[in-house]
């Protein structure tokens, strides 16, 4: 992690090369990780009628599924480069900030353009809404739980699993963990880690 942040101009050196971390009891176990295939992503964003977008808001972007619920296309900023997500969905339905911030804080991630085709074409305003109101975390899971058994993607995968993979997919890309942390929101890069 020191490393990282030497390669990324965060830290100038530090001195703890070589030093080996013991494993400890908090250590989670990733074993069961699932990581679907892209036909399978592309037949669960199928089934989720109206709202398959969201896998590639989680997946592309690193999204949780509340901020995902949340995003507007006028969120999409720079010619489709740049997502600034600064809202949520709270199991309530109502709207709040992110995760741990306040009013008006955001956060800014790059945008796949794949993804910005699916959007560019779409009406302002909130993209996942029904009847008025914001589509909630519970009504949205049965949903999801339904098509992903339907793709074939092994039991366990959530909605948050597509926020794993996409920083799997950066971290293993070689991008610095302190850009793929700051993406989705964390503050302390041991979470990403």
């Amino acid at each position: 992690v020191l490393d990282e942040a030497v390669k990324s101009g965060k830290l100038q050196n530090h001195r703890l090369a070589g030093i080996e971390v013991a494993d400890s009891a908090t250590t989670s176990d990733h074993s069961d990780f699932v990581f679907p295939a892209h036909p399978q992503l592309v037949q669960l964003a199928e089934g989720l009628n109206g709202h398959g977008l969201t896998i590639w808001l989680m997946r592309g972007c690193g999204l949780r599924i509340a901020e995902a619920l949340a995003v507007k296309k006028e969120c999409f900023r720079d010619s489709g480069q740049t997502l600034r997500v600064s809202e949520q969905v709270l199991r309530s339905g109502k709207i709040a900030p992110l995760k741990a911030r306040k009013a008006g804080e955001f956060r800014d991630i790059p945008v796949p353009s794949h993804l910005w085709e699916m959007v560019k074409g779409l009406t302002d305003g909130y993209l996942f809404m029904r009847n008025g109101r914001f589509i909630t975390y519970s009504a949205y899971l049965g949903g999801f739980r339904r098509h992903a058994g339907r793709a074939g993607i092994a039991e366990g995968f959530t909605p948050h699993s597509l926020r794993h993979a996409f920083v799997s997919a950066w971290l293993t890309r070689g991008v610095a963990i302190t850009d793929v942390a700051h993406w989705v929101g964390h503050r302390d890069i041991s979470i990403t880690y």
